[in-house]
């Protein structure tokens, strides 16, 4: 397959494109990619056990109900709303990821403000949809233990896409202001994926996490990537659509990107959108 990058800009996130109380813009919307016409694939969005078989994934984590988002490119399982999994609140998380008809090598990314467990996306609704040349699944609620937070988060797949696009965001309907970002969390285990970011003292060697020394950890960098050793498995990666950077930490238990620390007042919005990539094995290019 051929692609064809016709433009990525940064673009600001603005209220008035919110997905929290309006239609959903669409993800990295300067970022596009053209394939050759006999090498479209139907997509598909909708339960895992209603999927095609060359759509599903190697050993993954679904269940026959959660939710299956693909293009015949990648592949992607978001958890049903009832299926909590590992340190996320609800289900509505990224379980399962990797190129279509392949191996899986994800165990979860979920979506946080902060370091506190009532900062992490706690998801309530979810909404499917299929327009024109792309499909997507939009989830909206609360964070955990701050329901006056509205949050949302939209999964999206271009018929080309080789990648899978994401936009979260969080408004902040209470009265008081907080130190926050949103960023995915992405929990390794130590024993899969082996997280890598480029940079002086980064790479494979990231300092170790320490919830203490956070502000200072929580630095920006070009793309986060990973792989594991065993060769079926996929290698990803994530750029920053609407930042000149991630900014997060890496370790190998867990790691976290998004947008910078910020100070968030009442009525404010943050917004993060990154295109994650899933290659390296499985019918995919």
């Amino acid at each position: 397959m051929r692609w064809i990058l016709a433009m990525l800009a940064v673009t600001a996130c603005r209220r008035e494109e919110s997905c929290i109380d309006g239609e959903c813009p669409s993800p990295c919307a300067r970022l596009a990619f053209v394939c050759e016409p006999r090498d479209l694939k139907e997509l598909y969005v909708g339960p895992v056990g209603d999927a095609p078989a060359e759509y599903r994934l190697l050993r993954g984590n679904a269940a026959d109900d959660d939710t299956l988002i693909s293009n015949g490119i990648v592949t992607a399982v978001i958890s049903a709303l009832d299926h909590p999994n590992d340190l996320g609140p609800t289900g509505g998380n990224l379980i399962d990821y990797g190129p279509a008809g392949g191996v899986d090598d994800l165990t979860i990314s979920y979506q946080l403000a902060g370091i506190l467990p009532e900062d992490a996306f706690a998801y309530r609704t979810v909404e499917i949809e299929t327009i024109d040349d792309r499909v997507a699944v939009t989830l909206r609620g609360t964070l955990d233990g701050r329901p006056e937070v509205a949050i949302a988060t939209r999964y999206e797949l271009g018929s080309c896409d080789p990648g899978l696009r994401i936009r979260s965001e969080l408004w902040n309907g209470s009265a008081e202001t907080h130190a926050w970002f949103v960023a995915d969390a992405v929990h390794h285990g130590t024993r899969r994926v082996q997280p890598f970011s480029p940079g002086a003292e980064r790479g494979y060697l990231a300092p170790k996490l320490d919830l203490l020394e956070l502000t200072d950890l929580w630095q920006p960098h070009r793309f986060d990537a990973g792989a594991t050793p065993n060769r079926e498995s996929p290698g990803y990666a994530t750029v920053a659509c609407n930042e000149e950077a991630l900014f997060g930490v890496d370790d190998p238990e867990i790691a976290a990107a998004g947008t910078p620390i910020e100070i968030v007042g009442p009525g404010a919005t943050v917004g993060f959108e990154r295109f994650v990539i899933a290659a390296g094995a499985g019918q995919g290019p």
